[in-house]
């Protein structure tokens, strides 16, 4: 995905819309924003699919977003 600060033309685009038009961005590649670290919510719900700790769980959702930064 080729989007920088440098595509931002100030003159005709507010800040709003060129955070919209960053998101936008996102998802036309099939990506999605998460949250660094896991809500409670999330983390019971991972851990109860999975059958483990929410610790567990923290360490597995963690562990995918390190790895899917390299």
């Amino acid at each position: 995905m080729a989007c920088s600060c440098d595509d931002w033309n100030k003159e005709s685009e507010t800040p709003l819309e060129y955070a919209l038009r960053m998101v936008s961005a996102v998802d036309d590649h099939k990506y999605t924003v998460v949250p660094k670290e896991p809500t409670p919510e999330m983390l019971e719900s991972g851990a109860s699919v999975g059958g483990c700790s929410t610790a567990q769980a923290r360490n597995i959702y963690l562990a995918m977003l390190w790895a899917s930064d390299a």
